[in-house]
Order: structure tokens, then C-alpha cells, then sequence
């Protein structure tokens, strides 16, 4: 079962995370299959929402993490590297790779990971290129951001190319190839709004032995965030003084990666994980890293568009479609997603090892012609029409009206 499900829709068609939900059933239903959804929200696995009933194919039916519309660069660092390449990056990073197999070293090459510098040491050696420092966490923060945005507009604009491509104008624009692009564009939509509405805040902790960091985000007012801590707080380390250090509006999109940059530092407290222990030099140089972050607080016109919750050029398109063609488009759109769902239970049966299709065995010739359609087409063989003229005239294809005919032939005899 998928779990990367996090929106639901309304009746009034609104996104909704499941976070901002209860755990059980819910009223909300599936973006492609408008299926119910159940909010699934326990400990081990992340927050998601699954299907009350069967789970549809467009959600079932991904295979990997590339065909999902999720931000890229967000929760997951790996980027496009295997197992073996990313131990080999990690074995490079530390200083003992050399000796990785030349097929894996190409491959990092081939990737933009890495690139041979020929005037390191005397003979040259291999160096990380920005790209290549994000899974070993070495890049800093500030020029990761680059790279994320860049990524994050590249997704998006493939997510809109393709629902642009699939979209026709006329009521069968509702067909699923289309309803499955749309439906990938408006979620990963709905993630980036998401992200781009939290501030990013960094504080330090005291007690009267210890000093420990905290990264977090929040679209609340800071003070009551705070507020909320010192209370976790107390019932682990007593009185505690809290100083914020820096606040970053917009930039809720950095606080993974900084906990995957700075893993080693991480120092759980109870049950709370999201804070970290350095010594002064290096709490210095994580502060004058994040400060750095002040101009990446600058909003694209594209993700203004986002926090202002105004529509795509493309989404006010499907409206005015929409308006145009009413209940037609629903009608469609359900014919559609019975004929998937059809297909999808024969293919599972077929999986099981269950008979697909039509019963095992001849069909007995009389109730085949006591069929209404194939008693219209007896009716006008005896007329001595054509096959075609048949065909059209009953609504049958040509080779049904050729078996009603071999039928009529063998009872004749």
C-alpha cells in the first residue's frame, strides 16, 4: 500500500493535509478516484491518508519515488543513487573510495557527483561537485537551497507540462490520463504552499549545566511556538532559558536538511528529536550558515501566486471547462474511473490465479441467439442485408453478425 498520500479533497474540492485531521475516517475523498479516505496516523510510519475501501490504481500503481508528486529534495537526499553509489560516495567523502570499482566511480562521474580535478596532488583526484555533497550532507545550507529550488521548479513545471498535454477541450478532457496529471499537478501544488507558509526558527537552550540548539518550523507567532517548547521542555531538564536566534520566513523548506546536514550533532532529549549539541566554535559557524539564509527569503512570482492561494493559468482553464460542460464531465469521468477499476480487479484476479473473462466452455447456441441484439441481427440476415449494413444497423460489430450467421446456419442443417 502507497503511504504518500497527505491530501484529501472536500466537496468543495479544497486540498486538505492530514495533519489537519483527525486519525479515522473522514469525510474527504481521493483527488483521482474521489474514493473515502481514512487518516492514518500512528507512530511508525508517516502521516497519511488511504483509501476506506480498495485503493485505486493511480495511487496503488507507482513504482518508485520518480512517478510520485512529491517535492524533490525535501525529505529525501539520496537523489538518483543506488545502494553501492551512495556507499561509495560516502567512502569517497571520507577520504577511502579510491579503490571503489571503475564501473561505480563512472557512474558518479556520469551522475555529476563527482569530477577529476588533475591539478589536485601531483597526478589529480576526484572532487565532490555541489550536487555530490547533498547526500553526504557537506553542501551548506544556503547553496542548497539553490539547488532545491531549481529542482523544485523543474518538477513543477513537468507536472504542468504533462496535465497541459493530456487536457482536451471538450467534455472528454475528463478522461484518466488527464485526471491523473491534474491530480499530480494540484498535490504537488498543495505541498509546496504548504511549505512555503512555514518560517524557519533556530534557538538555543540553556540550563545551568547544559546548552543544547533547536531547529524547527512553525506559521504560528514565534512566541507561542516557544511557549509550547519551554512546556516539552520542563518536564525533561526543569527551568530552561530559550534565546531565538534567527527566524527565516518562507524557508520551512531547509529544517530536513539541516537535520540530515548536521545528523552527527543531533542529541534526542526524551522523546524529542530536534535538537542538537556543538561545541562554541562550531555552533558559531552553524549560526553565520543560516544567517545567510536572509536572501533566500525572496519569493518567485510563482510561489507568491502559491501563498496567496491564486489559481494557475492551467486550473482556471479546467474551471472554465468545467463550467462549459457540467454534469457531463462527471458523467465521463465516472464512466472512466469503473472501466480502470474493472480492469484493475480482472488484473488482480489474474494475478491470483482466477479464471479472467468469459465462462470456461461453448455458450449453448440457443441462448447465444436468444440474445435481444443477436435476435435484431437474425432478423435482418433473413432480410438478406450485407454484413456491414448489418453491423451498423444493429450497433454490433461485423464479426458478431458473422457468428449470429454461422449460428443460423448450423441449426439449419
Amino acid at each position: 500500500m502507497a503511504v504518500w498520500l497527505q491530501h484529501g479533497l472536500t466537496e468543495a474540492g479544497v486540498l486538505v493535509y492530514v495533519d489537519d485531521v483527525a486519525s479515522g475516517r473522514t469525510l474527504l475523498r481521493c483527488p483521482y478516484c474521489t474514493g473515502t479516505l481514512t487518516a492514518k496516523k500512528g507512530r511508525k510510519i508517516a502521516h497519511h491518508f488511504a483509501h476506506t475501501e480498495q485503493t485505486c490504481a493511480a495511487v496503488a500503481g507507482r513504482a518508485n519515488s520518480d512517478e510520485l508528486p512529491l517535492l524533490p529534495l525535501y525529505t529525501e537526499f539520496a537523489l538518483t543513487l543506488g545502494k553501492r553509489e551512495l556507499e561509495t560516495l560516502h567512502r569517497l567523502w571520507h577520504g577511502n573510495g579510491h579503490n571503489s570499482s571503475r564501473l561505480l566511480l563512472d557512474r558518479l562521474l556520469d551522475g555529476g557527483y563527482i569530477q577529476f580535478n588533475r591539478f589536485i596532488g601531483r597526478s589529480g583526484d576526484y572532487e565532490f561537485t555541489k550536487l555530490g555533497k547533498i547526500p553526504v550532507g557537506g553542501l551548506s545550507v544556503p547553496l542548497f537551497v539553490d539547488i532545491q529550488q531549481e529542482k523544485w521548479q523543474e518538477r513543477l513545471g513537468e507536472l504542468e507540462r504533462s496535465a497541459w498535454h493530456n487536457l482536451d477541450p471538450a467534455p472528454t478532457f475528463c478522461h484518466l490520463s488527464f485526471l491523473d496529471t491534474m491530480g499530480d499537478y494540484r498535490l504537488y501544488r498543495a505541498q509546496l504552499q504548504r511549505v512555503l507558509s512555514k518560517h524557519l526558527y533556530y534557538l538555543k537552550i540553556e540550563t545551568d549545566s547544559t546548552c543544547f540548539y533547536k531547529i524547527g518550523v512553525t506559521s504560528r507567532p514565534i512566541e507561542e511556538r516557544i511557549a509550547e517548547i519551554r512546556t516539552e521542555l520542563r518536564g525533561y531538564l526543569g527551568t530552561v532559558s530559550i534565546n531565538l536566534l534567527g527566524l527565516w520566513k518562507h524557508c520551512g523548506r531547509v529544517e530536513h536538511y539541516f537535520k540530515h546536514r548536521f545528523k552527527e550533532h543531533n542529541h534526542r532529549i526524551g522523546g524529542l528529536t530536534e535538537y542538537f549539541v556543538f561545541e562554541d566554535e562550531q555552533a558559531k559557524k552553524v549560526l553565520r550558515e543560516l544567517r545567510r539564509l536572509k536572501s533566500k527569503q525572496v519569493l518567485s512570482e510563482t510561489e507568491s501566486a502559491l501563498l496567496a492561494q491564486e489559481p494557475s493559468e492551467l486550473e482556471r482553464t479546467v474551471e472554465t471547462l468545467k463550467a462549459a460542460y457540467g454534469k457531463e464531465v462527471e458523467r465521463v469521468a465516472s464512466k472512466q474511473r469503473r472501466s480502470r477499476a474493472i480492469r484493475t480487479g480482472m488484473s488482480r484476479a489474474a494475478m491470483w490465479g482466477q479464471h479472467v473473462g468469459r465462462p470456461k466452455g461453448k455458450e449453448a447456441m440457443k441462448a447465444f441467439l436468444a440474445k435481444p441484439k443477436n435476435q435484431a441481427i437474425a432478423a435482418a440476415i433473413k432480410e438478406n442485408q450485407s454484413l456491414r449494413a448489418i453491423a451498423k444497423r444493429t450497433g454490433s460489430s461485423v464479426n458478431t453478425v458473422r457468428k449470429v450467421k454461422k449460428a443460423l446456419n448450423e441449426i439449419r442443417r
